[in-house]
This record gives C-alpha cells, structure tokens and sequence, in this order.
C-alpha cells in the first residue's frame, strides 16, 4: 500500500544523511559526507547543525536519557553529546572498534549500549560506568552488519544483516536465539519499535523500497507499505504517531503512523 508523506525535506544528496535519533521535539540526522548532525523540528525545518569540528563520518545515533550517542565509523568509536546543550563529553569504544555503524542501547542505572562493528562482524556491548566502561563481543552467521534495536521486554536484540538479507536475532546477553527470514528483496536497513505492539523494517531498494510491518510478541509478518516519495531508505525512527525516514540519503520524510494504521 502506498502512503503519503506528511512532509519531506529538501533534496540535497551530498549530505548523504543516514540515520535518526528523537529528543525533546527534535530530530537529529547524521550527515556522513558533511561530517555532522542535522537537527530538525518535527515540522522538518532544519534548525542547526554541530559536529563538524569533531565527527568523521558520523552514521548510526541514539539519544539515551540526556545524552546523544553518535557513532563515528571513520574515528572508530562512539561520540557522547550532552543534551540539550550538545556539548562533547566523552568517547567509547576507541581501543576496539574497527568499522562501527549501527548503535541501539537502553538505561538501567548504567548506559548499556550495543554497537554493529562491519569489519570483525561482531556486535559489542559496553557498559557505561561513572568514569569507565567494559565491554565484549559477540556474534555468528553475520554478514554485513548495520542497524540494531534493542527489546527489553523480550530480551531481544535484532541485528540487520544485509548480506544474507535476514534479522538476526540475540538475547541480550549476545547469545543467538533465532532469525526472520523471507521478509526482504532488497537490503535490511532500519528497525524501529512502535508503542502499538509491532516493528518496522526498512527493506531497501531504489525503485521499490518497502517498510515491512511485524509483530513483536511472535514476530509474525502483518503487513508492508511504501511510499513513491520515498526511496533507497537508510535510517528510521518513530515517536507516537510519527514514523520518519531518510530518502535517497538526502532528505527527511515524516508519516502519519495513523495513516499507515488505517490502510
């Protein structure tokens, strides 16, 4: 099913903009050619952008609590912001990281945070403490690795292999647990998790380009939808009834989740 686009952005290709992370009615797009972060109002109007004295090739991000996580592949690490000032405050993940991308994470009294990293095609978890972190690595039957989500509630971490086209599946511990398969034609891009009991995948494809809709508890297919405005998806990212995502990796697109609901 087709869906229309609430708003979009203005085209511009050579920011090569990946992925989205919300906070406090703003929206944050990381730019990879531009070396910084686009920040967007939830009407879409860019209102700023910082980074470009510090990022090199700025692709996965999460905002956690009050502070912004960046992953920066060509620095090999994670790059933490304070929010809502986006002042640096710190790094992770620089004695080990070779090619991270993707990043998702949760708070718990400590930040635990999970990064996709392409060339030991591995996933490592850092724990956050107040003055240092530990970490380890886990993985197996990957391919080529970028989005990651965690779910909390079912001890569930999906990893996006864009190789063998398929969501790995891991507890959060890093043991492998399971796989969806058959869902995708083009590449497994994004994964959002919606307040309505279901997550969508970005299946990614420059002439069609599909949003697979599943269910989270038995993780069955329900339904997919598309848009002609929007094409060769990256990133994603929900928020209520919002549903964003990155075009032809030069503009935002908002839905209206209702719209995708209702059809």
């Amino acid at each position: 099913m087709n869906i229309n686009t609430k708003w979009i952005t203005e085209y511009n290709k050579s920011d090569n903009i990946d992925s989205i992370a919300l906070w406090d009615k703003n929206i944050f797009v990381t730019s990879k050619s531009s070396n910084n972060i686009h920040v967007y109002d939830l009407d879409g109007y860019l209102i700023g952008k910082f980074g470009e004295d510090v990022l090199k090739r700025p692709n996965g991000i999460i905002a956690l609590q009050n502070i912004l996580f960046v992953v920066e592949r060509d620095n090999h690490r994670v790059h933490m912001f304070s929010l809502p000032d986006l002042k640096s405050i710190g790094i992770i993940g620089e004695d080990v990281l070779k090619y991270p991308y993707g990043i998702t994470g949760y708070y718990d009294g400590n930040f635990i945070i999970y990064v996709t990293d392409q060339k030991d095609l591995k996933v490592y978890k850092f724990v956050l403490y107040e003055d240092t972190y530990d970490y380890y690595s886990f993985g197996c039957k990957l391919g080529k690795l970028e989005s990651i989500l965690v779910d909390r509630k079912y001890n569930r971490l999906l990893v996006a292999d864009e190789k063998y086209k398929n969501i790995k599946i891991y507890d959060l511990d890093g043991k492998y647990v399971g796989v969806i398969n058959g869902l995708f034609c083009g590449e497994p891009e994004g994964i959002v998790l919606s307040d309505y009991g279901f997550y969508i995948f970005t299946d990614q494809d420059k002439v069609k380009n599909t949003f697979h809709i599943v269910s989270r508890d038995e993780l069955l297919y329900i339904d997919s939808f598309y848009s002609h405005d929007v094409k060769n998806t990256d990133g994603i990212a929900i928020d209520g009834d919002s549903f964003y995502a990155i075009h032809d990796d030069g503009s935002l697109s908002a839905f209206d989740l209702q719209d995708i609901l209702n059809n």
